[in-house]
């Protein structure tokens, strides 16, 4: 029976039966007197079949000082989630509000919404986070690292009640600072908190910065909090540096910025089904072409299907030696599973990089290179 142990933050959300991909915890800080928590969560990994008794055991010299529940299963309401990209939305209900850009949704990210869940839980008020679509903006949008749909998924498992994806157009563009302000935080999303980071700015030419919305602060009834950016290594961690370690393929220091595995989220198509013919039938996915991509290659990865974890072997790119290269592809190889899931939705985490993809002189060739592929993965 496969188990895994993970020390995470205290306000993740942990769900029996949907396989973790958490943020995990390597240290921890507080001020004198202030208490500090965490959580330890179990996981047996079969979909939430089975209940594994655990015994907790303490051997430090802060012993006497630490206490520990055990909480198991506890039936709960959860919350109804909103994604959306109406300009017409309007919060009814007072919340607390974090902006920013959220590509990836990283490390750094990770500590605005921390904060900005604290408060919703202490306050009992919803928690919006509020980026921008920039589709209609930008003649050639930048690559992203999650498609709106993957960080739908990332916001719901971080807590986020509500994520607005605002149209961005020539009206929020031509706001002035305050008017900014005035437009989201009272008139659309009833903000009584607002979090951002230290870096953020907005308005007419991103003039408005954390003092002025500091400044604002009982004009427009609400409370501010800033957030210093978060470094790994002495460097602050970055949308821009995390494409770049994604195109060299270096998954080990993606997850590091990220806080998770680099993946994909989408719905299996149907392929012309040639790994069938040679034994290895394979899942597709067309990946979006505004997502940035690894270098083409075969990768291992972890496959999630009806929240089962299964270890896969994915090739992302062309498929030279079997199609005509004219479009990309997300094909994986499932070990142990041979089940028609066509149109579901399924996550791919790679693992880390196998080879490059490569074209072979038959398809014996590619064959052989498979059972190698699959062999490295089973270990």
């Amino acid at each position: 029976m496969d188990k895994e142990f993970r020390l995470v933050s205290s306000l993740e959300k942990i769900f029996f039966d949907i396989p973790p991909n958490l943020t995990e915890l390597n240290s921890g800080s507080m001020l004198k007197n202030e208490i500090y928590s965490f959580q330890l969560a179990c996981f047996v990994m079969d979909g939430g079949k089975t209940m594994l008794p655990c015994t907790i055991e303490i051997k430090s010299k802060l012993e006497k000082y630490i206490t520990v529940y055990q909480i198991g299963y506890v039936p709960s309401q959860v919350p109804a989630y909103t994604f959306t990209k109406d300009k017409n939305f309007i919060s009814k209900e007072n919340t607390v509000v974090t902006f920013g850009k959220f590509d990836g949704i990283h490390n750094g990210h990770r500590l605005l919404i921390e904060k900005a869940v604290r408060i919703g839980h202490e306050q009992g008020i919803k928690v919006v986070l509020c980026t921008f679509n920039m589709d209609n903006w930008n003649a050639k949008p930048q690559k992203a690292i999650t498609t709106p749909d993957e960080r739908a998924y990332i916001c719901e498992k971080y807590g986020i009640d509500v994520l607005y994806e605002y149209p961005f157009d020539n009206e929020i563009a031509g706001m002035l600072p305050e008017e900014f302000l005035k437009y989201f935080l009272k008139e659309k999303l009833n903000a009584g908190f607002v979090v951002i980071g230290a870096d953020w700015r907005f308005g007419k030419n991103r003039s408005g910065d954390a003092a002025l919305l500091k400044a604002c602060e009982d004009k427009y009834c609400y409370s501010s909090y800033v957030i210093e950016k978060e470094t790994y290594n002495n460097t602050e961690i970055s949308s821009t540096w995390i494409r770049n370690e994604i195109e060299k393929s270096d998954l080990s220091t993606v997850k590091k910025l990220l806080g998770y595995d680099y993946f994909f989220k989408g719905k299996v198509v149907h392929g012309k089904q040639l790994g069938r013919t040679i034994g290895f039938p394979t899942l597709n996915l067309i990946p979006s072409p505004n997502k940035i991509l690894p270098e083409y290659g075969v990768y291992e990865s972890e496959v999630v299907i009806d929240n089962l974890i299964y270890k896969g072997v994915t090739n992302i790119g062309i498929r030279p030696t079997i199609d005509d290269g004219t479009y990309v592809t997300v094909e994986t190889f499932v070990l142990d599973f041979d089940e028609d899931v066509y149109d579901s939705d399924v996550i791919i985490r790679l693992k880390k990089f196998i080879r490059p993809e490569q074209k072979f002189d038959s398809v014996n060739g590619l064959k052989k290179q498979l059972e190698a592929d699959i062999a490295f993965v089973r270990g």
